[in-house]
């Protein structure tokens, strides 16, 4: 990694918030069982993809992943459902320009797809793009990154096991 990709990374991870602020996050174990949800358009599927990537690297179980756009209906849901089953943690994540949170029918539709998924498991909302968390999807733990970029989700790939990329070159 070159200098200048690790200050940015560096500075996309300084930037992660958490929310609420005054709860606790603690890292996840890197032998969890997760699952990852993105929700996304079609503009945006290769970093989520990139971000799928980074969290099977570090993440030593095998890790269930999947899109989630406006389309999906309740056959899909059972599908996903079927093959999440046995992850512990369950992250949702939005790969989303800033304006479409906006639009409440996709933000309805994400919440109904959201509480189908979520039953019993651990969850946490990961909103890219965001310097807080929305208010109109209804995430309980939410972690926001205020860019939509490589760094950004490396940054916060490395946040969500405790990794923090403050080493120097």
């Amino acid at each position: 990694m070159t200098k200048d990709k690790l200050v940015e990374l560096q500075n996309e991870y300084s930037k992660i918030k958490f929310y609420p602020e005054d709860s606790f996050f603690a890292p996840y174990d890197e032998n969890s069982k997760i699952a990852v949800l993105a929700f996304t358009r079609e503009p945006q599927i290769d970093l989520g993809a990139e971000f799928f990537r980074y969290l099977a690297q570090i993440f030593k179980n095998d890790c269930d992943f999947g899109f989630i756009d406006e389309n999906i209906n309740d056959d899909n849901i059972k599908y996903i459902s079927s093959g999440i089953s046995e992850a512990e943690i369950l992250i949702f994540s939005f790969f989303l320009e800033y304006k479409e949170y906006s639009n409440a029918s996709l933000c309805q539709k994400f919440n109904e797809t959201i509480k189908k998924l979520s039953k019993e498991k651990k969850t946490i909302f990961v909103f890219f793009n965001r310097q807080n968390p929305p208010d109109n999807i209804k995430a309980t733990l939410s972690i926001c990154s205020p860019n939509l970029s490589s760094a950004s989700v490396a940054a916060v790939s490395l946040f969500l096991v405790g990794r923090n990329p403050s080493f120097n070159l």
